[in-house]
């Protein structure tokens, strides 16, 4: 009996060794397939089918933003910056030239155009927006699949069409949707697509492919320029470092020069942008800031994401590790290294500039250097052979593994919420508002701050701002003549567009203290006040809850006495004060 139950289990254990063997492979081979799947170039038929995939997700979103119209305003001050450079635009002044702001035109020009296809208002924003992504969403799928597997392209698709239409600024918590600094989404997409194209050769090269890449590098080099010059700055000093590391043909040279100069003749001919004025512009502004400050922004973006640059090179440590062992060893060398370093210094400095970023996992720059060093080094290590593919298949998916989910999944998941948030407010929120909430104005009544909003902004917390931007439209309205033109010494002047009347000459589009003036350099008072006839100024009486009172307080020591002397108040609330010029 005991010999019979002996032979039993000996015969049961190779089965028994055969399944653990088979349990263990499972997940094994599920790597496998995933790492085949995000490695092969795929076929014609598979970046169909993800590319269909792009548009069935995009067309319902655009859709529905251009239904339901502007998501609620948490930073309402930045918002009103933007909507005034549309209707300046819109009134007639050119950019740079009657009006001057160290950010590109591009936005302006975008909210400007949002403001003609419908009328004249803050979902002109959103409008702008999608007409952006409907442009740019074919490009960008076209550059990232003749370089990405299939896969990782609608990843790629997915992330930038998102980036640019979510009304949340990068750093900001899901719920505090506001388009603020939305060129800077913009700017990253621009040079998201740009540093693919210029780092990541084609799968298959086509006769004039290398021509076609350099226009559009051109292209992309010059949108960045009239959008805002720290994305331009990066795009060149990439454009170095892609000629140092690979010799190009004179073809692309031209074809990139081409392309950059065909965008500014674009910008000068459409929309009458004068370069050299906008780079006057630019000095102007740097001028007043810091660079001392930068240095010691820079310095805490790398001590804050000291984490996320040490699992980028720990990613990049593994493939050289695999690369080395090889026989013979690949050809990356340093260049990955080279190209991601790149990158993510691109992506500190370019943070130290945007208000509340913080880089790391919400700076899209690190997706894109994650992104790109995988894919040099999966085109540098070809298929290995069976017995050494699970070092292959554990560093691709260890690396897929922290470059998707962290960098990319995690400003995705935020970017996704805040377009979902906004829609599902302006669904159930915003038809049930106070009417006490909605500015006096039929060009703003979509600016709608929620009540709940615990935002601060200039000079009063955020859920005030619509209580005291009336008292100002009331103002205004009940002292406003024929052929009157308003200017205000705050960081903007929304006024114009409430009232529905031409914007002053006044000089700079937004005021904030160190960043667009100081009192060393300012325009002069007749610049600012000089064919205004209403000036309207806040009263800060209580300090305790805002921001920016001491841009307030130095328009007042450069302007006030050619205020006094040239203006007499007439009338005020306790908020503004308004001022009409002497006859």
């Amino acid at each position: 009996m005991g010999r019979a139950v002996v032979a039993l289990a000996l015969e049961a254990r190779p089965a028994g060794e055969r399944a653990m063997r088979a349990a263990a492979s499972a997940p094994a081979r599920l790597v496998t397939r995933l790492t085949t799947a995000f490695r092969g170039p795929g076929n014609r038929r598979s970046y169909r089918i993800w590319g269909a995939l792009l548009l069935i997700v995009f067309s319902p979103v655009a859709l529905l933003q251009l239904t339901l119209g502007a998501a609620p305003i948490t930073g309402p001050w930045d918002v009103m910056a933007l909507l005034d450079g549309g209707w300046r635009i819109v009134s007639g002044q050119v950019p740079h030239a009657e009006v001057h702001n160290p950010i590109g035109p591009l936005t302006y020009e975008l909210i400007a155009l949002g403001m003609k296809v419908g009328r004249p208002s803050t979902s002109s924003i959103v409008y702008g927006t999608v007409l952006l992504m409907a442009a740019l969403m074919p490009w960008a799928w076209r550059i990232a699949a003749v370089r990405l597997p299939a896969p990782i392209a609608f990843v790629w698709g997915l992330t930038l069409g998102f980036l640019l239409i979510s009304p949340r600024p990068l750093g900001y918590a899901i719920r505090e949707t506001t388009y603020a600094m939305m060129y800077n989404r913009a700017g990253y997409v621009f040079l998201a697509m740009f540093l693919l194209c210029l780092f990541l050769p084609r799968r298959e090269p086509t006769p004039g492919s290398i021509v076609i890449d350099g226009f559009a590098l051109g292209l992309l080099a010059a949108l960045m320029f009239y959008n805002k010059i720290t994305y331009a700055a990066a795009a060149f000093g990439s454009l170095l470092l892609g000629v140092l590391l690979d010799r190009r043909p004179a073809s692309w040279f031209a074809a990139t020069g081409l392309g950059f100069l065909t965008g500014g003749a674009l910008f000068f001919a459409v929309f009458h942008v004068n370069p050299q004025a906008y780079i006057a512009d630019i000095l102007s502004a740097g001028h007043v800031q810091s660079v001392g400050e930068r240095v010691r922004l820079l310095m805490a973006g790398v001590e804050n994401n000291f984490w996320w640059l040490y699992l980028i090179a720990v990613c990049l440590a593994c493939w050289t590790r695999l690369d080395l062992d090889r026989d013979p060893p690949g050809v990356p060398g340093f260049k990955p290294w080279l190209i991601t370093a790149w990158i993510l210094a691109a992506g500190l400095a370019i943070s130290t500039g945007n208000a509340a970023q913080r880089g790391g996992v919400d700076d899209p720059l690190f997706f894109v250097a994650g992104i790109i060093a995988i894919e040099w080094y999966c085109r540098c290590c070809p298929r290995p052979a069976p017995r050494a593919a699970e070092p292959f298949r554990l560093v691709h998916g260890l690396s897929l593994a922290i470059v998707v989910p962290i960098f990319c999944g995690t400003i995705l998941a935020r970017d996704v919420a805040a377009v979902a948030y906004a829609s599902a407010w302006d669904i159930m929120r915003r038809p049930t508002i106070d009417a006490s909430r909605r500015l006096h104005s039929p060009a703003l009544r979509d600016f709608l701050v929620p009540a709940g909003t615990n935002h601060i902004t200039a000079y009063w917390p955020a859920r005030d701002h619509s209580a005291r931007i009336n008292e100002g439209i009331d103002l205004l309205r009940k002292h406003l003549e024929p052929d009157d033109r308003i200017t205000a010494l705050a960081f903007t002047n929304p006024f114009s567009l409430a009232l529905g009347v031409l914007p002053a000459h006044d000089a700079l589009q937004w005021w904030e203290l160190n960043h667009s003036f100081n009192h060393r350099s300012h325009p002069s008072a007749e610049q600012v006040l000089g064919d205004a006839t209403l000036v309207i100024v806040p009263q800060l009486s209580t300090r305790d809850r805002g921001l920016s009172f001491e841009t307030v307080d130095a328009m007042l020591d450069l302007y006030g006495d050619y205020l006094n002397a040239h203006f007499q108040q007439i009338d005020s609330t306790p908020t503004w004060k308004l001022y009409r010029r002497k006859a």
